[in-house]
């Protein structure tokens, strides 16, 4: 760090201070200063380094340069490297960025070892130049900071607006700060003339400060032309400057620029070599760009360095600041950068460096028709998408640019192309880029595989007829692989099950079955295995699903680890969601929680939101409303953090739901809201779990006509489809609504639809009870209320039992039997109560009021804390007891299997409870409330 002081900084650094004291207290802080080129970022955060070492912070720094703005995970490898977490004997700096276990590994690995530094002392984090990171390490900024909730960790990060904008937005989070350095104050400005003069300035200098703007680096270059140039003096302990000074001092480019012109051909060549390579390079790379051997370069390097122009930046050489180097670099016509730009490609692959290390070359010098250096844009797409497809898409997207239209390879950059868009969830542009590539001459062995991409991003829309019509057309197609074959008729047939054209699903499926039967490969039987039992399900036969969905989980255990069937979908996922809808939930979330375990060690981490969804689905079924909020935040998370190619509006709409049972509706609306701009090209209609839980928001909202309109396709003929999409717990809030609104026939039609299921699917207790109480509300009928508030409580859905409790309830006062309704509401009371479903706790309280046979003993046994110490639930509370006593959020996770993403909503949900913000706050809290009884332990 400079001796000269930090002038007019002042403000600034009580930010960096107060920033520093919260975390020293237990807070998780993020710190972001943005500013110019020159301002003083860097030296910003070396007095912010300098404090927290003072204040016994555990200190660690990283940098991104521009040669980082396509390496994925650069700064984040460098600052595991630094933390020694890869003490593993894993080399993660080496890692294949295609694979995509990398991005989450790197994510794992800091958040553990943060996590466990800052459980002895404070950590502060700093990473200076962000702006120049890749995509991934951008989100990975944004997201660790949530992963550490309250851990005592500061990130202090300086870069540009535009990377401010992709890490830190204060508006959405209170403990994130950011700070703008602007141009120094004149008073400043003039103290900063005086620390480089050794002497204060006069009022000769105006002219010079004006100049420099207020720029801090600016202004000690114009200063030190000055010195140069013999216009300053001191005379009286006062620093002078020459009248002529106004015109004799240049700016920096033109200080540059006059530099070089006095310079002989030797440095000159060094420097232009060098500016192009970067701000801090390896002198062996100038030589091999220049061609000419190192020793050539050493007496003008050393000349350099003493000149000042260069410095030692460790065991490299580097600008003394990266204005000098654009200086440098910008003084080069502009057909000479991109010649040497170009050229400095070529010269680095020849090194062995890798496509990603290059592309920045090749963007700033290749012209369109340059097919060689589209081939290295090319490969850098492909080696990236996996773990940033931000930056894969716009390396795909230049090597389309530079591949002449008339060129036989534009066929396959823009397939290339379209599936990087696809994993960048950029599906517009994947499909013009898509109806391009069609429309040119393309093999029957391109063709098929792109109307595969193209018809599984019109599926995954809800576009099922474009799906279709790519689908036939690929399959009309010579000469298609079997294995490509067998996709397109898994992937058409699935089509057709979703447009409930269930009978051409089935006919379809029995030459992919008979052909998968053939073959050897266990994932292909699986993968034919599940399309069945999807079928199955489509056709109301759960028990059926059930079945063919167990024999797959079977078939998958002897393929290899890891295996993907299109469409994407594992074994015990379709399972567990299956067994959903069935009483054996037990089984459901064990195969969740064995699965979701097993992804992340084989590297399916694609998967990862959907086994967080699936669980937040089962707990909502169950009643555990904390538990499903936290794993659909998990879910949302980890697809933010990976950025995934899924778009999970079935994770919105549990938290639509959960908030429902809260009461509180506009957090419901505003979870919804989110959906409706998840990806570009969206589906026309929402999925069953969105259209369900809108209909009931308009329903809770007093629209219930409306809500029946959203809800629609629940009470057509063949609704079977979508109905057993939900699981039966939400089968007879759907009838309610129809019932509601007065439209009889809707919940009949609905009950119809139930009653068509088959008789072996009535024997689950589960599928029964909801069938039963459907029919009880259409038939008023107390008995048969009671019969499936009883097989609700048995297949553990009691939100439901507390559903028909409450309808027979009604039923009881409408026919003059007020204890019998009193009973039954506070039976279901009690359910609701235990579930904290704190909205109809207060709907159901009104509702006993108004019968007016509530004692007070009852009303204080039924109230329900919405903060505090009492309004824990019993998986918060386990986690409070495990964090309390000192585990990380990883050692938690594995003590109660689950994932470090839902220890941390759990975390973050006791900290807005309890008002809280750091570990050391709940552990007090905590301590204070230490009970005889220890909450029971998750085995």
């Amino acid at each position: 760090m400079s001796d000269q002081p930090l002038r007019g900084r002042d403000t600034e650094l009580t930010r960096v201070r107060d920033v520093l004291d919260g975390v020293a207290h237990g807070r998780t802080r993020v710190l972001y200063v943005e500013g110019a080129s020159g301002l003083g970022k860097t030296r910003l955060l070396a007095e912010a380094a300098s404090l927290a070492t003072a204040a016994g912070f555990d200190v660690t720094e990283a940098r991104a340069d521009e040669q980082d703005s396509y390496r994925v995970l650069a700064p984040l490898l460098s600052l595991l490297h630094r933390l020694g977490a890869d003490r593993d004997g894993a080399d993660r700096t080496a890692c294949d960025a295609t694979d995509p276990m990398l991005r989450h590994q790197v994510l794992e690995s800091l958040a553990q070892e943060l996590e466990r530094r800052a459980g002895h002392t404070p950590v502060a984090v700093l990473v200076d130049d962000v702006h120049w990171a890749d995509s991934a390490t951008l989100a990975a900024l944004r997201t660790l900071p949530r992963r550490l909730t309250g851990s005592p960790v500061a990130w202090i990060l300086a870069g540009g607006p535009t990377s401010r904008l992709a890490v830190a937005q204060p508006k959405d989070d209170p403990d994130t700060v950011v700070v703008t350095l602007g141009a120094l104050p004149d008073s400043a400005a003039a103290d900063l003339a005086g620390d480089v003069l050794h002497a204060p300035v006069d009022d000769s200098f105006a002219g010079l400060l004006a100049t420099a703007g207020g720029n801090p680096f600016l202004l000690t270059e114009l200063l030190r032309v000055a010195v140069a140039e013999g216009l300053c003096s001191v005379s009286g302990g006062k620093a002078s400057l020459a009248a002529s000074a106004a015109e004799a001092v240049p700016s920096l480019p033109e200080v540059v620029a006059r530099r070089l012109e006095h310079m002989p051909p030797d440095r000159t060549d060094l420097l232009h070599a060098a500016a192009v390579l970067g701000v801090d390079f390896e002198l062996f790379d100038v030589a091999r760009l220049l061609g000419r051997g190192v020793g050539r370069l050493l007496r003008p390097a050393q000349e350099l360095l003493r000149g000042g122009m260069l410095i030692e930046a460790g065991p490299r050489l580097a600008f003394r600041h990266d204005l000098v180097r654009r200086a440098v670099h910008d003084g080069m016509p502009l057909p000479l950068r991109r010649a040497m730009h170009r050229e400095a490609a070529d010269t680095l692959l020849a090194l062995g460096r890798q496509p990603e290390d290059v592309v920045r070359h090749v963007l700033a010098g290749a012209a369109p028709g340059d097919v060689a250096a589209a081939r290295i844009l090319r490969d850098a797409a492909q080696g990236t998408v996996g773990a940033a497809p931000d930056t894969a898409v716009e390396l795909a997207l230049g090597a389309v640019g530079l591949t002449p239209r008339s060129d036989p390879r534009r066929t396959r950059t823009l397939i290339e192309a379209v599936q990087t868009l696809r994993a960048a969830r950029r599906t517009r542009e994947a499909l013009a880029l898509a109806d391009e590539a069609l429309a040119l001459a393309v093999t029957p062995a391109d063709e098929a595989p792109l109307r595969l991409t193209v018809a599984e991003i019109h599926l995954a829309a809800g576009r099922h007829p474009a799906a279709l019509d790519q689908l036939d057309r690929a399959l009309t197609l010579p000469d298609v692989p079997a294995d490509l074959r067998l996709a397109l008729l898994k992937t058409k047939g699935t089509a057709h099950a979703f447009l409930g054209e269930t009978d051409t699903a089935e006919a379809i499926g029995r030459d992919l079955v008979d052909a998968a039967y053939e073959d050897p490969d266990p994932a292909v039987v699986a993968g034919a295995m599940l399309f069945q039992s999807h079928t199955a399900l489509l056709r109301g036969r759960i028990a059926r699903a059930v079945d063919l969905a167990e024999a797959a989980v079977e078939r998958a255990g002897h393929a290899a680890p890891g295996v993907a069937l299109r469409p994407l979908r594992l074994p015990g996922l379709w399972l567990a969601t299956v067994l959903t809808s069935t009483e054996r939930l037990t089984d459901a979330e064990t195969l969740l929680r064995e699965g979701q375990t097993q992804a992340e060690a084989s590297g399916a981490v694609w998967s990862l939101s959907a086994w967080h969804t699936r669980r937040a689905c089962l707990l909502l079924e169950r009643g555990e409303l904390g538990d499903a909020e936290a794993e659909a935040e998990a879910a949302l998370t980890v697809t933010e953090e990976l950025e995934l190619d899924t778009a999970d509006r079935t994770a919105h709409a549990v938290l639509a739901l959960v908030a429902l049972r809260q009461g509180d509706l506009s957090l419901a609306a505003r979870r919804l809201a989110t959906t409706d701009g998840i990806t570009a090209g969206a589906a026309p209609r929402p999925d069953p779990w969105t259209a369900c839980a809108r209909s009931l928001l308009l329903a809770a909202q007093g629209h219930p006509t409306a809500a029946v309109r959203e809800g629609a396709r629940f009470y057509e003929q063949d609704a079977a489809a979508d109905l057993l999409t939900l699981p039966p717990g939400l089968w007879p809030q759907l009838a309610s609504v129809a019932l509601r609104a007065n439209d009889r026939s809707r919940a009949e039609a609905l009950l119809t639809t139930l009653e068509h299921l088959s008789p072996r699917d009535v024997f689950d207790r589960a599928v029964a009870a909801s069938v039963t109480h459907v029919r009880g509300l259409l038939q008023a009928d107390p008995e048969a209320l009671e019969q499936a508030a009883r097989g609700h409580e048995l297949t553990q859905r009691p939100l439901a039992a507390a559903d028909a409790e409450e309808a027979m309830a009604g039923r009881a006062l409408d026919e003059g039997r007020p204890g019998e309704a009193t009973a039954s509401l506070q039976r279901a009371l009690t359910r609701v109560v235990a579930c904290q479903a704190t909205g109809d706790v207060r709907r159901l309280q009104a509702r006993l009021d108004k019968v007016g046979l509530r004692s007070e003993s009852h009303r204080r046994r039924t109230a329900v804390a919405s903060s505090g110490w009492e309004s824990l639930t019993t998986s918060e509370l386990r986690v409070v007891q495990l964090v309390t006593d000192g585990l990380t959020n990883r050692a938690v996770a594995d003590r109660l299997h689950l994932s470090p993403h839902t220890v941390n909503s759990h975390l973050r949900h006791v900290f807005a409870k309890l008002g809280v913000n750091t570990r050391v706050e709940l552990t007090r809290i905590a301590s204070a409330h230490t009970s005889t009884q220890t909450p029971p332990q998750q085995e």
